[in-house]
């Protein structure tokens, strides 16, 4: 009975196998046996057969037809609406169908092997870093009890378009007109994903991979498909997987671990559903319980109907309603009957408008383990019943309904047939079809590359600052305790990865793990310490070509920098007028003229004592003020000690991080030099390799943004930084921090910003200060963030696309550990690194 165990495990989805039939053929004929167990009945089902590749054509089994893969659409608005009216309406063509097919898999796999396909040389740390992390979120997938319910997945929109084989498609005519719909519909998708790029023809090759996922479903990060061959039809190609076994009330699909599937129609929606309700089809934007934890499809299809048989059938239930209307009792009994009247005659004027009948249908596949299966089916049963849309399972018909959700399935004119016999469809005008069209779910663009990130209704993306190509520079606002010094670890990290040059300026030893393990640089301010800090040495014009020393260049803006640390050492809380400033700046010019990067702040004394004068006393005094307040930064002055000692700081290597913490002892030399530190991180971004990308992470800004001076050169940093390929990165504990004039224009050049933890305080904020315009989505997703153990929730905001999305960011354990500031997890790993643990790969 081997035999035709392994005949039922493998095609148990076929009912009519006759038992003893079977047992002869293994018996008398093992050859036999043997091909026809290599052969897949299941590929049998399946419509594709041969493809034009110079029109980039499917000849179907009963069609022709055509298609496009994209990721999904993150935001709506009404001229995408539009757009996806017009590529119904373009398609239409009598007995023709236009299919959505929007899938959440877990095959994962390959954005994580792309993730951490890093450049050769990369530290070992850094390989090992994200092995752990890829490892995690492999068994997130796979284990019957994640510890997030919503696993990492991925999101596609298959959007195809077939018509029936006829006198009239088969005509070369005709076959010209379908190249014209394909790229009709072509530049329809490039205008709504905003990028042609983002618009992937369906070839045989990616038809096989994205059937194959489908029809062998199995719990893995990866999914199997065999490389394309014109040598044999398509449907030969398609991997099946171990077999699907049907029954009434669902199918199994044998895999390495079954996976229970149903499949559901919708067959109501209310009156009211608009397209900016769709991203509700795969789950709630706030609430995890409604949220489908295992894969599963959304699937709406649209047949272009027989125009005149339709328009016949409402004329005649028109007039049928109106002769019943005339009678005053049947109105009581049947009060309805008029708004069922008024549809009608709205269909019938949209039709003399130019719009088309369509029937449409929408419907929902979800695979599951025996596990988690009853968990996903409460999911999308509760979360459509919470949306007004009735669902309903397709029992007895699961297989073929699912059969019949496949791209270009619709094409065939007996196929469609028996859909509207056997299932539940619903008559529209192709104005309204959009309105249902599945392919909105959470952003997925950012890069290929970055910190991995997990929005809430599972979609797996990568965020990098470099991503926009224009502008990178970042805001992080978060309070303590939120995972803001893990974000920016996680930034380093992902940086060195890449070979990216980063400068770190830190508060609090929050980067002191991840330096040492990368090799970096950690510089650290000791009371007793002798530092060279001259401002003006490392003003030298060395490293600047003769276009960069205009008016509007770097060293335009390093000389202000300069001036502005002059004007700190006077007065550091910034409260300084115009008369003073103008006073400082005309001495610190002199200063420079006269012996440029050699000059000291006694030559800054020397020009105000010499060379600038006033006419009154009064301003005389002020003048001396400004001199005695200078001194206390000469060579014989208290701090001269910190400016013009032994200890020359030099950067050395692609990772500095500058540790602050000891700089409260030092009073009022505390800003200078932080203001140095920047000018002179300010100067390697300028002179540096502009091929190489840099980022310039300020954590704890909030202490440095407050002060005038601090916020002017963060100012001029962000409109200069971009143009020699670097980032500002600024981390603060709240939006309150960028008051100020200056730190404003610093917050508004960020392409970038991200809230952690509660957003409450930082929407009442916003609001008050006017700082950004916010839809009513954006304040109810700030309203909503979180901050759990196992993740924190970061909303981030487009300023390009004017767009905002949450993401979970998560860690494994080892790099919680790695980036944590908690003294006890620091004390561990500071013993694991004695004794080697923390240097292996």
């Amino acid at each position: 009975m081997t035999l035709l165990k392994k005949i039922k495990d493998t095609f148990s989805f076929l009912s009519s196998f006759d038992s003893e039939e079977l047992e002869c053929i293994g018996k008398s004929d093992p050859e036999g046996a043997r091909a026809f167990l290599s052969h897949s009945y299941l590929q049998d089902l399946l419509p594709y057969r041969l493809y034009d590749p110079k029109t980039g054509i499917f000849e179907n089994e009963d069609s022709f037809g055509f298609g496009f893969v994209i990721p999904p659409l993150s935001g709506i608005s009404t001229t995408t609406e539009e757009e996806l009216d017009q590529l119904i309406s373009s398609l239409f063509y009598e007995g023709a169908s236009c299919q959505f097919l929007l899938f959440g898999d877990p095959f994962v796999g390959p954005l994580l092997d792309h993730w951490g396909d890093l450049l050769p040389g990369s530290p070992k740390i850094v390989y090992r870093t994200i092995d752990r992390r890829k490892e995690f979120f492999r068994r997130e997938v796979i284990q019957d009890d994640p510890i997030i319910k919503i696993p990492p997945r991925n999101f596609s929109v298959l959007i195809s378009y077939s018509v029936p084989k006829n006198s009239e498609t088969l005509g070369e005519r005709f076959q010209r007109k379908l190249l014209s719909q394909k790229r009709n519909a072509f530049n329809i998708l490039s205008r709504v994903t905003q990028n042609e790029r983002l618009v992937k023809e369906i070839t045989p090759s990616l038809l096989i991979h994205s059937v194959s996922s489908l029809v062998g479903m199995e719990l893995d990060v990866y999914s199997d498909s065999q490389k394309y061959s014109n040598q044999l039809l398509i449907n030969q190609q398609i991997q099946t997987g171990g077999g699907i076994e049907t029954a009434p009330s669902g199918c199994i699909f044998r895999s390495k671990e079954n996976m229970l599937f149903k499949m559901f129609q919708v067959t109501d929606v209310p009156g009211n559903w608009s397209i900016f309700n769709n991203p509700e089809l795969i789950g709630d934007s706030v609430d995890d319980s409604y949220r489908i934890q295992t894969p599963f499809f959304v699937h709406y299809g649209i047949s272009y109907a027989s125009q005149s048989k339709i328009k016949s059938s409402l004329m005649s239930k028109e007039l049928l309603i109106k002769n019943q209307l005339r009678s005053l009792s049947f109105l009581k009994k049947n009060p309805k009957m008029i708004e069922e009247s008024a549809e009608y005659n709205y269909a019938l004027r949209k039709y003399e408008e130019g719009e088309k009948f369509v029937t449409t249908r929408l419907n929902v596949g979800i695979w599951g383990s025996i596990e988690r299966f009853q968990d996903s089916y409460s999911a999308l049963v509760a979360l459509y019943r919470k949306n007004g849309l009735k669902l309903r399972e397709t029992t007895f018909i699961h297989f073929d309904d699912f059969l019949r959700s496949l791209p270009m399935s619709w094409g065939s004119s007996a196929v469609f047939n028996a859909l509207k016999r056997s299932r539940c469809t619903r008559t529209s005008m192709t104005g309204h079809s959009a309105n249902l069209c599945p392919i909105f779910a959470d952003f997925c663009g950012f890069s290929g590359q970055g910190i991995p990130l997990i929005s809430r209704k599972g979609q797996l993306t990568f965020f990098d600052p470099f991503s926009n190509a224009t502008k990178s520079h970042l805001s992080v606002i978060g309070p303590t305790g939120a995972g803001k010094s893990c974000f920016l670890n996680e930034i380093i990290l992902s940086f060195r990865a890449h070979k990216r040059r980063v400068f770190v300026i830190d508060k609090g030893g929050s980067f002191r793990n991840l330096c040492s393990l990368l090799g970096g640089q950690y510089i650290s301010f000791e009371p007793g310490d002798s530092f060279n800090l001259n401002p003006f040495s490392f003003l030298d014009q060395e490293g600047f070509s003769d276009e960069k020393k205009g008016e509007s260049s770097p060293f335009a803006d390093m000389m202000e920098t300069l001036k502005a640390i002059i004007r700190t050492m006077y007065e550091p809380n910034g409260n300084i007028n115009s008369k003073e400033k103008t006073t400082l700046d005309r001495a610190v010019e002199i200063a420079w003229t006269s012996k440029g990067s050699l000059a000291r702040i006694d030559d800054v004394v020397e020009a105000l004592e010499k060379e600038v004068s006033y006419a009154t006393d009064i301003n005389n005094a002020k003048r001396e003020n400004l001199i005695e307040r200078l001194k206390l930064f000469c060579l014989s002055g208290c701090y001269g000690k910190w400016l013009y000692g032994k200890k020359k700081i030099e950067f050395q290597g692609d990772l500095v991080v500058i540790e602050t913490n000891n700089l409260d002892s030092v009073g009022d030399l505390k800003p200078v030099i932080l203001q140095t530190y920047f000018l002179m991180i300010s100067r390697e971004i300028y002179t540096g390799d502009r091929t190489q990308m840099k980022g310039f992470i300020i954590d704890e800004s909030h202490n440095l943004i407050k002060s005038p001076q601090w916020a002017y050169a963060i100012q001029l940093g962000t409109r200069e930084y971009r143009k020699f390929n670097a980032a500002m990165i600024l981390a603060t504990q709240g939006l309150k921090d960028f008051s100020t004039k200056e730190a404003r224009e610093a917050f508004t050049n960020s392409e970038w910003i991200i809230t952690m933890g509660s957003g409450t305080e930082a929407l009442a904020t916003i609001k008050k200060d006017d700082l950004l315009p916010l839809e009513s989505y954006e304040e109810e997703i700030l309203k909503s963030l979180r901050k759990e153990k196992r993740f924190t929730e970061v909303a981030i905001r487009s300023e390009s696309n004017k767009h905002t999305t949450v993401y979970r960011f998560r860690m494994d354990p080892f790099s919680l550990q790695l980036f944590s500031t908690n003294p006890t997890d620091y004390e561990r790993f500071k013993k694991k690194k004695k004794k080697g643990g923390g240097e292996k790969r």
